[in-house]
């Protein structure tokens, strides 16, 4: 993202871009503010004037076989030839230039895949253990919720995509040995057993990946999966 540009004052004027005009007059023709608006879509800089990586948002890691063959095709076509796998369960295709980019949308598209509001200041990707509906431990199968909450926030980017102040990371765990990971993401949801027996959702917030690092405050300790996963 170009350096210097006042992101609040890009979010009070509005996040939308046009992305075919820019695509047919080239690079040199997006606006320095409009580097941030592409990337709430997905579309960020690279240091090689020209070229973007683009992020695609894979909820809870799981592509389907045309997904996939879809993405690779892409990455053939494109981009470097390489796919990149995120530590957000995202995929990543460096080296796009802008003239491809609504090529490359609408090809995503036809196989249900986004690439909205992958960057930014932004709801990111939804992520889950990738033992989720394996794990002979697990208390519930997070994989259904996952999706359920992507296209929640994914519906909504441009509600919300204009108000969060930073980026918002979501982890789900699917049993206790994996409900570390949920434990260090700004909303974690850990599937848990209340004192009636019925499965839900242990709420935390409020960690920190960076320096200090913090571990999640529990806000509930268990609660109904459709309370904890609601708008």
């Amino acid at each position: 993202m170009a350096a210097g540009i006042d992101i609040e004052k890009v979010k009070r004027e509005g996040l939308q871009v046009d992305l075919e005009r820019y695509a047919r007059e080239g690079y040199q023709s997006i606006p320095k503010d409009d580097h941030y608006r592409l990337k709430m879509h997905g579309i960020c800089a690279q240091r090689h004037e020209g070229f973007f990586m683009m992020r695609f948002r894979i909820s809870g890691g799981r592509l389907n076989p045309d997904q996939m063959e879809r993405v690779a095709d892409i990455a053939r076509d494109y981009a470097s030839g390489y796919v990149h796998l995120s530590t957000r369960q995202n995929i990543e295709l460096h080296s796009v230039r802008i003239e491809n980019v609504p090529g490359v949308l609408a090809q995503l598209a036809r196989v249900g895949v986004t690439t909205r509001s992958s960057c930014g200041h932004t709801f990111r990707n939804i992520i889950t253990s990738p033992c989720a509906g394996a794990c002979p431990r697990e208390l519930l199968d997070t994989r259904p919720w996952v999706e359920a909450l992507s296209r929640m926030v994914v519906s909504q980017s441009d509600y919300y995509n204009h108000r969060l102040p930073k980026r918002l990371n979501v982890s789900l765990a699917n049993c206790t040995a994996c409900e570390n990971h949920a434990l260090v993401n700004d909303i974690g949801l850990s599937a848990v057993r209340g004192a009636s027996g019925e499965v839900g959702f242990s709420c935390t917030w409020a960690a920190a990946w960076g320096w200090p690092p913090a571990w999640a405050g529990c806000w509930r300790s268990s609660c109904p999966c459709a309370t904890a996963c609601r708008p």
